[in-house]
C-alpha cells in the first residue's frame, strides 16, 4: 500500500510541476507584452521559480 500510495503522490507532483510551469510559460509571454514591468516581474519570477525549484529561471538570465 505505501508504493501506492507514493505512485500517487508522486503523480500528483508531476501534475502540478507541470500546471505550474504552463502558467509559468504563459507569464513568459505576457512578460513580451508588458515590458515596462519587466524587472518586478523578473524579481517576482525568481522568487517563485526558487520556491518550486522550478529550472525556469534559466530563461530570465538568457
Amino acid at each position: 500500500r505505501l508504493v501506492t500510495r507514493r505512485k500517487k503522490i508522486r503523480e500528483r507532483l508531476d501534475d502540478h510541476r507541470r500546471i505550474v510551469q504552463e502558467e509559468r510559460d504563459e507569464i513568459d509571454r505576457l512578460m513580451m507584452s508588458h515590458e515596462h514591468y519587466l524587472p518586478e516581474i523578473t524579481e517576482i519570477i525568481k522568487s517563485v521559480d526558487k520556491l518550486c525549484g522550478t529550472s525556469s529561471s534559466n530563461k530570465l538570465d538568457a
